[in-house]
């Protein structure tokens, strides 16, 4: 030992593990100390030492553990004051006495520089927070070099998110100690700061609190705090006890107190329970639950918790579109941002001189900004939205009357135009358009219609174009016209950015509006049944079948793509290119009702195999009704025959191109030019447009992948 070591304390100031090491004797440690060699024992000894003494010397220990740099401290100057402080006292004890006390010392602050004092001050109330967690030393600079400077920051967050973070720092058996005072110590607070605030406000029954006011008792635990040298200050703790009279503005049970704790939850519980970094830092949400909260919701984090706000009713949809109006006049904005998820910009509005009764009657934060977006808006299908016209309706109903009433009966009998040029021809027809203005408003008003959804259906607003070029004095262009009243490209009207993107047709993105369930049923609005129902109409199909021809169309169970192959598409003479058809027609057909019969037998059905259809009628609806059956807006369900290959089509026929053409999965082979040039039977015979064996044509031919890998031959 030095010979300046007198006592346990001066041991503690002088010895960390190593030192202490190099002075245990090797014969003096305990049998139950482990370690591989003499030297590991040695050392493990040393830091049960060191241990013992932060539990006797907890001051000395620190003090050694603040000059040696082993705690972080933000600079040296402030490490310097640090240690002279606690020279300064060398019977201060930081475990049992408060740093508060320690101030009132005269010598406290000798050799400390008067603008290092406030920063001495902190550093001390932050290791005393610090060690009173800590069962050994080693867990001093691990929990102020992540910020855990207090109970109430471990406490905060679940037990299994703190021992996965730093069970391997500290140990899991020390970890778990550290989470355990951190709970105890902040149990104790709060039931101290519990009894003292009920002891000074009193329990409100006179039988108890005896006629004291709130002044005398807090006198009275005052003065208690006083002799026993305790550094109470109930105004500091509280606040002032008679600023606030609402109850629940001073209970832990308030929705306030609920919602900050909710909020608290949030943050202190990481997204990623496992991670072995934690974000600390009081002021910091990021990676946390509060902040994906935040994200879409920042007006959360903005309300005042004031007895307004927590006691103020109001309607709940006053509060939901005030979230929506913001969200849309911010949403260029959100648009714009790069976070993931993006972040909302959304408007605060506290309650503050409104009472209940304003509210439910009227409400208070419109944003009419938003409407007059709404109003131009075109997609989704359920806009535009026109605001006033909505509140103008619903209050004309409730007055047994309505819009279109108005406006069908208050009309201007005429109407005159300033333009003197105008000669009596162009008045009259200009009164003429003035009549039909009012038609269509009337009209439109009538199928509960504005304007602009009147000119998305009709591309024309209520005023016609001829109604400009006369009261313009100027003969505007069609698309000019369209522009002015605001007409859209019609891929907006559907939500897409391109008529690129809204005529896509790759499988892989499955961007555009021919794929029916993944774009075009959620961008409309149209249930699957309605649109098959629509698909029927002769609006949308002018050549969807009727009658017989219905009848027989629905009786042939063989695909359309397959009877397709049997067209002869070189011919323009229907006898010559329906000739295949035809004839596969009158052989097959009358098997289906027998195969049916056979395949799909029904004991409450009665089957006519007997029943035919006439060769007349067969050719009367291939000619008539075939090709117009291709024309028909149909839904393709991706399913049927599907060849198991595809690829290109290569030969080595001399003379001839090598790459012929490609084979689909449909049996269609297409050449370079997109023509049709085959196609493989339902016998699974290949075959050219003019039915041939296509290797005739062709010669043998190899089928190659995408990858140019050989998959199959003809």
């Amino acid at each position: 030992m030095q010979p300046d070591v007198n006592n346990l304390r001066d041991v503690a100031l002088n010895y960390d593990v190593e030192k202490l090491a190099t002075v245990v004797d090797p014969q003096a440690v305990p049998e139950d100390i482990a370690g591989a060699t003499d030297d590991d024992k040695k050392r493990n000894f040393a830091v049960v030492l060191q241990q013992n003494l932060f539990t006797l010397e907890p001051t000395a220990v620190l003090q050694r553990m603040v000059r040696d740099a082993e705690v972080p401290i933000a600079s040296e100057a402030l490490r310097t004051n640090v240690v002279n402080f606690l020279a300064n006292q060398p019977d201060f004890n930081i475990r049992t006495t408060s740093v508060y006390t320690a101030l009132r010392n005269p010598d406290a602050f000798k050799g400390v520089a008067e603008d290092h004092r406030v920063g001495v001050v902190e550093q001390l109330k932050t290791l005393q927070r610090v060690q009173a967690l800590s069962p050994v030393p080693e867990a001093v600079p691990v929990l102020m070099q992540a910020n855990l400077t207090s109970a109430f920051h471990v406490a905060e967050m679940p037990e299994s998110t703190f021992l996965n973070a730093y069970g391997d720092a500290l140990g899991e058996g020390t970890a778990r100690q550290v989470y355990t005072n951190a709970i105890n110590s902040r149990i104790r607070n709060e039931q101290a700061l519990m009894t003292m605030r009920e002891t000074v406000r009193g329990t409100g029954l006179a039988i108890i609190d005896r006629g004291q006011t709130i002044e005398s008792r807090m006198a009275s635990l005052q003065e208690v705090a006083d002799k026993q040298h305790v550094p109470l200050n109930l105004e500091s703790l509280f606040g002032g006890m008679d600023y606030c009279e609402c109850e629940e503005c001073t209970s832990v049970y308030s929705p306030a107190s609920y919602f900050v704790e909710l909020l608290q939850f949030l943050r202190n519980n990481d997204l990623d329970p496992k991670s072995k970094k934690l974000n600390n830092d009081p002021k910091s949400i990021a990676d946390t639950p509060l902040e994906k909260l935040f994200r879409r919701r920042p007006d959360l984090g903005c309300l005042e918790l004031t007895c307004q706000n927590t006691n103020t009713v109001l309607p709940y949809i006053d509060l939901v579109n005030e979230v929506m109006e913001s969200f849309v006049v911010h949403l260029s904005e959100y648009h714009a941002d790069g976070h993931t998820p993006k972040q909302t910009t959304l408007e605060v509005f506290n309650v503050e001189d409104e009472v209940s009764s304003e509210l439910l009657a009227q409400p208070q934060h419109i944003n009419y900004e938003a409407y007059s977006i709404l109003k131009n808006a075109v997609y989704p299908f359920t806009l535009p939205y026109h605001q006033p016209i909505d509140a103008i309706r619903i209050f004309l109903k409730f007055l047994a009357t309505s819009r279109y009433e108005l406006v069908d009966t208050y009309r201007e009998a005429t109407v005159k135009c300033d333009k003197s040029s105008l000669t009596e021809v162009e008045q009259q027809e200009l009164q003429k358009l003035h009549d039909i203005t009012l038609d269509r408003a009337a009209d439109a008003e009538f199928l509960g219609m504005t304007q602009e959804e009147y000119i998305i259906l009709t591309k024309e607003a209520f005023w016609p174009k001829r109604y400009f070029d006369l009261t313009q004095q100027k003969e505007y262009a069609e698309d000019e016209y369209r522009q002015h009243i605001g007409v859209k490209q019609v891929y907006e009207y559907y939500g897409y950015a391109t008529e690129d993107e809204m005529l896509d047709t790759k499988e892989k993105d499955s961007l555009g509006l021919t794929f029916v369930k993944l774009q075009f049923l959620p961008r409309t609005g149209i249930l699957y049944v309605d649109l098959v129902d629509l698909l029927k109409t002769r609006f949308i199909n002018p050549n969807y079948p009727q009658g017989q021809a219905l009848a027989l169309m629905e009786s042939i169970r063989f695909s359309y793509r397959f009877l397709q192959t049997l067209v002869d598409i070189t011919s323009t003479n229907p006898v010559v290119r329906f000739a295949k058809l035809v004839d596969f027609l009158e052989q097959n057909q009358p098997l289906v009702p027998l195969l049916e019969a056979k395949l799909h037998p029904d004991p409450c059905q009665q089957h006519k195999p007997d029943w035919c259809i006439s060769g007349k009628d067969l050719h009367d609806w291939v000619y008539c009704s075939f090709e117009r059956i291709g024309q028909l807006i149909v839904l393709e369900s991706g399913e049927g025959p599907q060849l198991p290959i595809e690829g290109q089509l290569l030969t080595h026929k001399e003379g001839l191109d090598p790459l012929v053409g490609t084979l689909h999965k449909d049996g269609m082979i297409i050449d370079k030019d997109g023509k049709r040039i085959g196609n493989v039977t339902i016998t699974g015979q290949v075959v050219t447009t003019n039915g041939e064996p296509f290797a005739e044509k062709y010669g043998d031919l190899v089928i190659d992948d995408e990858n140019d890998n050989f998959v199959g031959s003809i």
